[in-house]
């Protein structure tokens, strides 16, 4: 049997053809797809598509069929080593082009660095005018009913000024104020401005 009775076509079948009848047959006597079937069929379709798929292969093969040669079959051993070394994977018929996704994700990534690159630049590395400022020495405050303070800008009316910020585990000299930091950040230790507080 020649490769092209084996595959089911004629001699003078395009690639295309060749191709569409190796994939038909592979799909049919794969191990993987027909249930633990015999690899000898795989290994004669493998060894047709060798010959024929290649061009120079394939007019190698045709000057011998011309000749009177008959292709001889390979011993099984010799086919099964050959599969090994040069295994042949068989995409199913639906598997068309694949959403790249890693590129997109990167992609995604990139846009969103510049993104942020740019409102830096835009707002001068202003920060908003609703954010609060952190508290720290030499920062005014004003106390607050829960006896919290807050930053204010030193220009308002203010109630003292912080010298130092610590922890909430530790404690402030006993010449300053402790008040805890609105934001949570620890104690600010205060120095009362003088003259009564502002209200």
């Amino acid at each position: 049997m020649t490769h092209y009775e084996r595959l089911g076509i004629k001699p003078n079948a395009s690639a295309d053809e060749v191709r569409f009848a190796y994939r038909r047959l592979a799909r049919m006597y794969h191990p993987d797809a027909g249930g633990g079937q015999d690899s000898a069929e795989m290994a004669e379709l493998n060894s047709a598509w060798r010959a024929l798929s290649d061009p120079g292969r394939r007019r190698m093969y045709d000057a011998s069929l011309r000749n009177g040669d008959r292709p001889t079959v390979r011993p099984a051993e010799t086919q099964r080593r050959n599969e090994e070394k040069y295994p042949v994977t068989v995409r199913p018929e639906s598997d068309g082009p694949h959403f790249p996704v890693r590129w997109m994700i990167f992609a995604g990534i990139v846009v969103m660095v510049l993104i942020v690159i740019a409102g830096n630049v835009v707002s001068g590395g202003k920060t908003s005018p609703t954010a609060r400022p952190m508290i720290q020495p030499g920062s005014c405050l004003k106390v607050l009913e829960n006896l919290d303070v807050s930053v204010v800008d030193c220009s308002e009316p203010h109630d003292g000024v912080t010298v130092s910020v610590v922890a909430f585990t530790e404690t402030c000299p006993a010449d300053l104020e402790t008040h805890r930091d609105r934001q949570g950040l620890g104690f600010a230790c205060m120095r009362r401005a003088t003259g009564p507080p502002t209200s």
